[in-house]
């Protein structure tokens, strides 16, 4: 709950920071000013919906929205005001990659949000990756589902919408998206 009136946690991050694999994170309406890094693979849901359950990073440092390097499941949320004004990265809303140390495989599900008002150096809403530096590979196999995605933008490229990595995004599943 962003006030803090109703449940254990005010923040997002402080929620995924005290969960394990396996948890179910429900989030409370409100506006989030915070990045979210998901590590775990948990279900990260919102009580209401993207209309009223915001993670805005418009007054931070430059970013993506959400770095996501587990097989989550991120459900009903507004991703927006990502920036790329000093750093390039990619994925503005959404940037999925793994852990570079490990060879691993992950199956995120990203389902029913709005991703809009991100800009990043490439691809400005989700970016499809996968690390392929240190002593591992991560693969992912990635189901983006009935997501509003818009009004995102890029400096280099000319990715707005969802870019894939196609060497490291096996059978990955795009379908029922508005962009």
């Amino acid at each position: 709950d962003d006030n803090g009136s109703v449940a254990d946690f005010s923040s997002i991050q402080d929620a995924l920071e005290a969960s394990v694999d396996g948890d179910r994170i429900y989030v409370c309406p409100g506006t989030y000013e915070e990045k979210l890094n998901v590590t775990k693979d948990v279900e990260l849901i919102s009580l209401a919906g993207p209309r009223t359950t915001i993670v805005d990073v418009t007054d931070l440092s430059d970013g993506s929205v959400m770095n996501l390097s587990s097989s989550a499941l991120i459900e009903g949320f507004t991703l927006m005001g990502a920036s790329a004004d000093s750093i390039c990265f990619y994925g503005g809303g959404i940037k999925i990659s793994g852990n570079p140390s490990v060879t691993s495989h992950i199956y995120p599900i990203i389902r029913n949000n709005i991703i809009r008002d991100n800009f990043a150096c490439k691809v400005g809403s989700i970016y499809i990756g996968g690390a392929a530096t240190g002593s591992g590979e991560t693969y992912n196999t990635v189901t983006i589902q009935n997501n509003l995605i818009y009004d995102n933008g890029t400096g280099t490229s000319n990715t707005g919408g969802i870019g894939v990595n196609c060497s490291r995004s096996v059978d990955s599943v795009i379908e029922n998206n508005v962009f």
